[in-house]
């Protein structure tokens, strides 16, 4: 995915986070006085209070084990982690990349001997199979959440705008309709559409379920077509022209190429746009973290014109890795099993920040939630089926990454089949290096 901070502003911010955890090696064995320190990187939502309050109860209780909590805003946690890790210097357990850039990379460990008989009870059905985090035969992390992606809007402009608010767009060109709608009536106060081209997983996040949703043939990272074993880009172009008409009409948010998606969200929250996409954690987010007063709702994600959704719009999240440099593989082994186990993740269900993919926490009563708004839209339904893998993130193709491609188009002018042509053909060519060369499998692709 590609990386959006600059290297001045990256470097500064790493700075300050490694100042703050310093003597963090990575390592689990930062031991003083018989206690050993394991420090945990996550990303902060509408589940930090709750990961807080775990991680106080836990140290409270254990006195030769301790947790060492920093979290961080999802715009930098990513990049601040694997310049870390590169350094040597990350946390001991983490979560916030995709699986793709910290285990081919070897900053991951595995997890057979970490987890705890329990823990493998409640995660069988996440064991084995055709997840991005099960890398060389190896189990290299565990999801704490079942995401599902929905068209968040605010139900309020929807209606001031003279829209049905219990009609959503379902497809891109009622989008369009709708936010150009949306921004004419606003008087200037809000915008039909939020893009976060700054937030370093738009793609995958934000635009590729619509632009797979309609093909099940089609992955996310990069619309590799699994019957063809063939990446085609050119998928994206109707999403491209609809950001571009947006745009034009300035309907989207000000500032897209910088916008970041807290940045987003906390406009959402304040009625400033009406629609956006997003996944389950923006219940949390809204609910909990931002407290908004806004009526919004969550639909199923629109696709081009022409098709209709079937496909794509759920997904395991919040993938928690350990690092590969253990030596006090007895505290770390405590503390993860713990992070994973009900203690964390029942009160997060309870609370509507997730859907638990642990399946004690899942089907225990004691965590259904009640009363929380937005739970029901979020909820996985039968629509809600995982994507297939895609070697998307894993090939190394010459020239820029595809991410950076689309979201120039989209902030662009010009011709848009050409960068789409040329960007599929260097995926394609370094997808058939890496099959060649036997780094990946085609079978692993392909229907």
């Amino acid at each position: 995915m590609a990386r959006q901070w600059a290297r001045r502003t990256l470097v500064a911010t790493l700075a300050v986070t490694l100042a703050a955890v310093a003597g963090c090696s990575g390592s689990g064995d930062d031991t003083q006085d018989g206690v050993t320190k394991v420090t945990i990187w996550s990303q902060v939502g509408g589940w930090t209070d709750i990961e807080k309050t775990f991680v106080q109860e836990f140290n409270a209780k254990n006195t030769g084990v301790q947790i060492d909590y920093v979290s961080m805003p999802a715009d930098s946690i990513v990049d601040n982690l694997l310049l870390a890790l590169r350094t040597g210097s990350g946390p001991d357990i983490f979560a916030g990349p995709g699986p793709t850039e910290v285990a081919p990379q070897g900053y991951t460990a595995d997890l057979s001997e970490i987890m705890d008989d329990t823990t493998k009870k409640a995660y069988a059905p996440y064991l084995q199979g055709s997840y991005d985090f099960i890398y060389g035969g190896k189990l290299m992390g565990l999801p704490s959440a079942t995401v599902t992606v929905r068209l968040m809007y605010n139900k309020d402009l929807f209606t001031a705008a003279g829209l049905d608010p219990t009609k959503p767009p379902t497809t891109y060109g009622e989008v369009k309709q709708a936010a150009e709608a949306i921004t004419r009536t606003s008087n200037g106060k809000a915008y039909g559409y939020g893009l976060p081209l700054a937030f370093n997983g738009f793609l995958p996040n934000m635009i590729e379920p619509g632009v797979t949703g309609g093909n099940p043939d089609l992955t996310n990272f990069g619309a590799f077509n699994t019957k063809t074993g063939q990446f085609e880009m050119s998928a994206f172009k109707p999403a491209i022209q609809l950001f571009r008409d947006l745009n034009a009409s300035k309907s989207l948010f000000p500032g897209a190429g910088t916008l970041n998606r807290d940045g987003m969200r906390t406009a959402f929250a304040n009625g400033q746009i009406g629609m956006y996409v997003g996944n389950s954690l923006e219940m949390g987010t809204m609910n909990n973290q931002l407290k908004t007063k806004v009526k919004w709702g969550a639909a199923p994600v629109p696709v081009p014109d022409g098709q209709s959704l079937a496909n794509g719009t759920a997904f395991t999240g919040t993938v928690w890795f350990v690092n590969a440099k253990i030596k006090n593989k007895a505290a770390l082994s405590t503390v993860y099993n713990a992070w994973m186990g009900p203690g964390r993740v029942g009160p997060l269900q309870k609370a509507g920040v997730i859907f638990a993919t642990n399946t004690t926490v899942r089907d225990d009563p004691q965590y259904k939630p009640a009363d929380i708004y937005g739970y029901d839209d979020w909820a996985p339904g039968d629509i809600d089926k995982q994507p297939p893998l895609s070697p998307g993130g894993v090939v190394t193709p010459s020239g820029e990454p595809y991410s950076k491609v689309i979201s120039a188009l989209i902030l662009g002018t010009g011709d848009i089949d050409g960068p789409l042509s040329d960007v599929s053909s260097r995926y394609n060519d370094a997808y058939q290096k890496a099959v060649k060369d036997g780094t990946l499998k085609a079978a692993d692709f392909q229907k």
